[in-house]
């Protein structure tokens, strides 16, 4: 084959893989790459206007929008490339990218939902995962900002009445050990009280990031003149304010106050004293009495529900109470350590070892370049591919005989293609 055919032919495959006008979408890829972000946007721009149909290019078209900062145009170009390639999974998550930017948490985790339910991952199902639970903690901490700035219209009155929140609970002891359990135990609460159908429970994460917005995340301490407030902001008719005392280094005092968001006032109190070696036993028995005093009346079900003791390990649930605080710190790599400890310990603790999963998963959530490489398949782009074939092909294929079987029969996927190219040897005369 003469050699001057070989780029030609190496050209024409491109052609026939992409389409017509391959380089602009090249050179915007490159810029792209390069963060040369409007020079991108020419580009693309440049090639729609040659084909409209280029679903590709109008995508790329909107992530560059995305890079730029330009949200609007981004969601805009991007939607536009969804309506042409619905089950495209690089524009769905690029389109979840940009909502998240405008904060429209509920649109953005309908689109990493919708690639979930594409099922190609390519192996960053971790950091999809991750993505959407990260997006619901966004969705909780904008939910309170959103509550804060619109505090003074609020209304107390119109919170239900099966509302509830439970704080955390406060270490009134020396024993500085037993600080892990003022979160594992009201995770262990919140999560009992949540199996009552009867009953709305605000979730520990909304109730994370109001303390924090309102400086009582370390303490933690809510009383009569926070009550009324703290109440409002969670949509919580009462509020369960609970305490522990080390005694004599067995026995564990508890104390809880159900207050009502309305007054401020005390409701209810109980009280109650166990050994830390029956820790979980106590605990249940806790739950039962917090939901004596708030009126509930327990189908079977739901009280066998909540007899399940997740573990009996207090040093496991003790590292799960640290995964926890490493959580609400942000520090997720850190709290899958913990959690994974607590698995250790018990490997019947199924609740350490979802957390654990969960955290890795949120880590890998958190760097935007996991969920780029999941939309591009972690693949080298088709055209950089084929160029590179191009090259291979023009700088070491030689000219002669080819004594090669044209199939080799190990080779499980792919169709046999047979070419055949006639070149005349001289131009025929008109």
């Amino acid at each position: 084959m003469n050699k001057t055919l070989i780029p030609l032919l190496a050209g024409l495959l491109i052609v026939l893989f992409i389409g017509c006008s391959p380089s602009l979408y090249n050179s915007g890829m490159s810029e792209l790459k390069s963060g040369n972000y409007s020079t991108a946007i020419q580009y693309f721009q440049s090639q729609i206007s040659q084909n409209p149909e280029d679903y590709k290019s109008i995508r790329q078209l909107g992530y560059s929008y995305y890079k730029k900062g330009d949200n609007e145009l981004a969601i805009k170009n991007l939607s536009h490339a969804l309506s042409k390639m619905p089950d495209d999974g690089q524009t769905i998550l690029y389109l979840g990218l940009a909502y998240e930017a405008v904060e429209d948490f509920d649109q953005a985790l309908r689109c990493y939902k919708n690639y979930s339910n594409l099922g190609i991952f390519s192996g960053s199902k971790s950091a999809i995962e991750g993505r959407i639970q990260l997006i619901s903690r966004k969705k909780s901490e904008l939910e309170v900002k959103n509550a804060l700035k619109n505090e003074a219209s609020l209304s107390v009155e119109s919170i239900p009445e099966n509302s509830v929140a439970v704080l955390y609970f406060k270490n009134l002891g020396d024993n500085r050990s037993l600080d892990p359990l003022e979160k594992g135990l009201t995770e262990m609460i919140i999560t009992d009280l949540s199996k009552v159908k009867s009953l709305k429970v605000v979730e520990r994460v909304k109730l994370q990031k109001l303390l924090d917005e309102i400086q009582l995340g370390q303490s933690g301490a809510v009383d009569a003149s926070t009550a009324p407030r703290v109440g409002k902001l969670l949509g919580a008719s009462k509020l369960m304010n609970g305490t522990y005392l080390d005694l004599n280094n067995e026995n564990l005092r508890y104390d809880v106050n159900v207050i009502g968001s309305h007054s401020g006032q005390i409701q209810e109190t109980t009280n109650l004293t166990g050994n830390i070696n029956s820790f979980f036993k106590v605990q249940k028995e806790l739950t039962f009495n917090i939901l004596k005093q708030l009126g509930c009346v327990l189908t079977d079900e739901e009280r066998a529900a909540i007899q399940v003791i997740p573990t009996e390990s207090y040093m496991a649930f003790v590292s799960y109470c640290k995964g926890l605080d490493l959580e609400d710190k942000g520090r997720y790599s850190e709290a899958a350590e913990q959690y994974s400890q607590a698995n250790k310990i018990d490997p019947a603790f199924s609740a350490a070892s979802k957390k654990s999963a969960n955290a890795v998963n949120i880590s890998n959530g958190t760097k935007e370049g996991n969920l780029v490489t999941a939309a591009s398949g972690g693949s080298t782009n088709i055209m950089e591919r084929l160029n590179s074939i191009s090259t291979s092909i023009t700088n070491e294929v030689t000219t002669g005989k080819d004594d090669r079987t044209p199939f080799t029969p190990g080779l499980k996927a792919g169709v046999k293609v047979t070419l055949e190219i006639t070149v005349p040897s001289s131009i025929p005369s008109k």
